[in-house]
């Protein structure tokens, strides 16, 4: 991916998250009404511009310090070098540290130089320089990056506007359907979408006239998994619910060798580590918990329900600012 896509990548998944928090989220005070942060110290001043550097994935060996020569900056003695991956939008930075200065009495300037790119920043304080920096692009920098996907659980059972939502922003996630006509439907509308779709097979699937209990006979059993497949082709994955099944291991053995051997595959959805807490600040802890568990070149999959996977859209900001993916659940299956 070259980097003008990468960036027009990055700032669309961002701008989308944005509009889709306004639209989820209540403001919970106005401007006027926000607590200011003091913030005096050059210490405070540095501290701030290193968390927004790490938010965006912004390696400590890539920011350096240099003293300051033949110039007086007030109370400080050195700058900062920061080199920047192009992938990463030096703008986006700027704007992330302008609206988190907005909350505190700190002032930032910043301009561009013509010749190279370079970006000079300021932080002030009553017109006192507090911290002096540079950023710059290095095309030899690259952030290493971990992959998740998500599959929603409970999509059937959403609202009407939830699940319209769900298309609205940019993540591919997956999700499952129960083995019914209902989901004929909505397979279609989630196929076009560009989104995973997965049916669960389970033996409780009378409206589509399907046999796979377990006193079907082995022809029956048969028929009735080509059946599902001609139904809902598209997939190459379908769950198994082994805890809620009644299906023997023998019967699940013979679905799944059915399955494999029309190009599918079976899997047991109590694999997939599902995100729910007991409310919303545990949920929110246990997102944080898991993403910052990955390790660059980790890749997980995790079910959630719709509700939930609403809720935790700041979670999955933070993630993808620090330059991680979030794809497609059957690229990662």
């Amino acid at each position: 991916m070259n980097l003008k896509h990468t960036l027009i990548y990055f700032l669309s998944i961002v701008v989308a998250i944005l509009l889709f928090i306004n639209i989820l989220i209540e403001p919970e005070s106005t401007d006027a009404e926000q607590k200011i942060v003091k913030l005096t110290s050059v210490n405070d001043a540095e501290q701030l511009f290193k968390n927004i550097l790490h938010d965006f994935g912004i390696k400590d060996d890539w920011i350096k310090q240099r003293r300051l020569k033949g110039v007086k900056y007030d109370s400080i003695s050195h700058k900062y070098i920061v080199s920047v991956p192009q992938e990463v939008p030096i703008p986006q930075i700027l704007k992330d540290l302008s609206l988190t200065i907005k909350k505190t009495n700190l002032a930032i300037h910043s301009t561009e130089k013509k010749n190279d790119g370079t970006t000079l920043l300021e932080l002030k304080y009553l017109d006192v320089t507090k911290l002096y920096a540079e950023l710059e692009y290095d095309n030899n920098l690259k952030r290493n990056f971990s992959q998740i996907a998500f599959i929603i659980n409970d999509f059937i059972e959403g609202d009407s506007k939830s699940r319209q939502l769900i298309f609205k922003i940019q993540f591919p996630v997956g999700i499952i359907l129960p083995l019914s006509n209902r989901s004929r439907d909505l397979a279609e509308t989630i196929k076009n979408s560009r989104r995973d779709y997965f049916i669960e097979i389970n033996d409780n699937s009378n409206d589509l006239d399907i046999e796979l209990t377990e006193e079907t006979g082995i022809d029956n059993f048969d028929s009735g998994i080509r059946k599902v497949i001609s139904l809902f082709n598209s997939p190459k994955y379908f769950f198994i619910n082994a805890e809620e099944s009644d299906y023997t291991k023998n019967t699940m053995d013979f679905i799944k060798e059915k399955f494999k051997a029309r190009g599918r595959e079976i899997i047991s959805v109590n694999s997939l580590k599902e995100l729910k807490g007991e409310d919303e600040a545990d949920l929110h802890s246990l997102v944080d918990f898991h993403l910052d568990g990955l390790k660059p070149g980790d890749a997980k999959v995790f079910l959630i329900g719709l509700d939930n996977w609403f809720a935790i859209q700041p979670e999955i900001i933070r993630y993808i600012k620090r330059g991680n993916r979030i794809t497609s659940p059957s690229n990662l299956l």
